[in-house]
């Protein structure tokens, strides 16, 4: 899962560029970059799914900064979920975007048709197979 970003150290800015980016990045990669002072994490909006969670009240969305790592282990643990439809924290650009900007589609979006009709079962088309 990507996370978005903030470059904030000259070496970032010259490759990322000021605007904000999602970025798919290992837990290690990430620490290195934040440690480093290079990239910042923007905040996102979640939903707390569980009553033993204190940031906020169970069903109430909130805007937080986790890092990958903290965020994959509280998703797992049921305790939140990222709210992709809602607004973008603190007015940042959603993950969808992002993506409008970097010229690809929503991540929701259907792959494209490249025009091989399906099967007469329907399913999408696969090696011959020999023998039949």
């Amino acid at each position: 899962m990507s996370n978005m970003y903030r470059a904030i150290g000259e070496r970032a800015k010259a490759l990322y560029g000021e605007d904000v980016l999602a970025l798919d990045l290992s837990a290690a990669d990430e620490r290195d970059a934040l440690d480093g002072k290079q990239l910042e994490i923007v905040p996102s909006r979640y939903r707390a799914l569980s009553d033993n969670f204190a940031t906020a009240p169970q069903g109430e969305t909130f805007d937080a900064a986790y890092p990958v790592e903290i965020e994959s282990a509280l998703i797992a643990g049921g305790h939140i979920t990222r709210e992709y439809d809602a607004e973008p924290a603190s007015g940042e650009m959603t993950p969808d975007q992002v993506r409008a900007n970097e010229g690809l589609p929503p991540a929701d979006t259907e792959a494209p048709d490249l025009g091989v009709p399906p099967t007469e079962d329907g399913a999408a088309p696969g090696p011959e197979k020999k023998g039949k």
